[in-house]
């Protein structure tokens, strides 16, 4: 099975040879690098997840953190209550500028409250990103 991410990353690296050359497009695309790591390490391992990266929304930085908005495929082939059959959930990313850590939020609850707080992160975060 081919590893997604390093391809993803091979495609990253060989557009921007030095800091110095990146224009804004490869700063994007290491922030995208940085957002997709991130879920990827916070979603389980039995759950494909596809992602548009062209239409993601990324924002500037807020404080230190800069957001990455979108919205995910979620797939786990099973018969029981953990099934994701083409799941389409908006996620959220928080990712810290300089340590590239951060955490991936997704709209996957049907409870208010969680719901709530979602759409609101949403609002806050990802209405004016580009």
């Amino acid at each position: 099975m081919i590893d997604m991410r390093i391809i993803f990353a091979a495609m990253i690296i060989s557009s921007c040879v030095s800091l110095s050359a990146c224009s804004s497009a490869d700063a994007r695309a290491k922030k995208l690098l940085a957002a997709n790591s991130i879920i990827q390490r916070q979603v389980a391992s039995d759950i494909a997840v596809k992602i548009d990266w062209n239409q993601a929304r990324v924002t500037s930085s807020y404080g230190g953190f800069f957001y990455v908005c979108g919205e995910a495929t979620l797939n786990r082939p099973d018969a029981g209550q953990l099934t994701l059959n083409n799941a389409n959930q908006r996620f959220i990313v928080t990712v810290n500028s300089s340590t590239k850590a951060g955490s991936a939020l997704f709209d996957g609850s049907n409870e208010y409250g969680p719901k709530y707080v979602f759409d609101a992160t949403w609002r806050d975060k990802c209405a004016s990103a580009r």
